[in-house]
């Protein structure tokens, strides 16, 4: 199974420059490493937890899309928080960079591992904006930077500081 998945991924990935033109509608994935910065118990002291984001990128024209973004935090001591969030993106497409903002809306939740089994450790409303660029290393591949501000509504405050993320990104259709 795992042979299978990585044959047709590669696959993909070879057939994927064939696609390329300088053409809207751009469809974008990217992943790569997060660092969140989250309140302790305290709410003064904040910690940086680490983690991982996927974006998928929707661009209707050069200046306008569509963002979805998915992050996964580990907040230590069998602690980690999802965070799922839908929004737009505002862009200004360059030869090698290119700079965007982003705003979004969405929720996370937490979860606890405890004696082998996880639980819920709540929801809360989250919110992301902020920005970042894109580098094109080719037609297909590229390097993106992302600084947002992640504030999350929980129990009546808010919480969740910076939000900085780098990873790779593939463009899937141009």
């Amino acid at each position: 199974m795992v042979k299978t998945f990585f044959l047709v991924l590669i696959v993909l990935l070879i057939a994927v420059p064939t696609f390329a033109q300088d053409t809207f509608p751009r469809i974008q994935q990217a992943f790569g490493y997060a660092n969140f910065s989250l309140p302790v118990a305290d709410v003064t002291t904040n910690r940086h937890n680490s983690g991982f984001t996927t974006s998928f990128d929707f661009n209707f024209t050069k200046a306008l899309g569509f963002d979805y973004t998915l992050g996964y935090y580990g907040l230590g001591t069998g602690t980690s928080l999802f965070s799922n969030q839908f929004g737009g993106r505002l862009m200004l497409q360059g030869d090698k960079v290119s700079p965007y903002l982003v705003a979004a809306l969405g929720m996370a939740q937490s979860q606890v591992q405890s004696n082998g089994y996880y639980y819920s450790g709540g929801s809360a409303f989250a919110t992301r904006f902020g920005g970042g660029f894109d580098y094109k290393t080719s037609d297909v591949f590229g390097i993106r930077v992302e600084v947002t501000k992640m504030p999350l509504r929980s129990g009546g405050i808010w919480l969740g500081k910076m939000n900085i993320a780098t990873g790779v990104v593939f463009t899937l259709m141009q």
